[in-house]
C-alpha cells in the first residue's frame, strides 16, 4: 500500500491548532500503521517553502492567519477533508 504523504505548512514554532493538527496525524498514523508520511514546512524557510507555489498564492491572496495549510498527496485539503482521505488507508 502506498504511502499518505501529508504536508502542514505552519509558521516555525507552531500554534495550538497545528498541535491539534499533529496530535490527529500522528494518532492516525499509529493507526493505519505507518502508512502516512507527515512532513512539516515552515513558510517562512524559503527553500521549504519555494516548491510550493499554490501554498504561497493562498497566503498572498488570504493572509497568514489561514495558516495551518495542509496538503495531502499534493492537494491542498481541509481537516475534515483529510479525516475522509484516512478511511482509505
Amino acid at each position: 500500500m502506498k504511502k499518505l504523504v501529508i504536508e502542514i505548512f505552519e509558521i516555525k514554532g507552531g500554534s495550538e491548532i497545528s498541535t491539534e493538527l499533529d496530535v490527529l496525524v500522528l494518532d492516525l498514523h499509529k493507526r493505519y500503521n505507518g502508512n502516512i508520511l507527515l512532513k512539516k514546512i515552515d513558510v517562512f524557510n524559503k527553500e521549504q517553502i519555494k516548491p510550493h507555489k499554490d501554498i504561497i498564492e493562498i497566503i498572498k491572496k488570504d493572509g497568514i492567519d489561514v495558516l495551518p495549510l495542509i496538503k495531502a498527496d499534493g492537494k491542498v485539503v481541509s481537516e475534515e477533508k483529510l479525516r475522509d482521505m484516512l478511511k482509505k488507508y
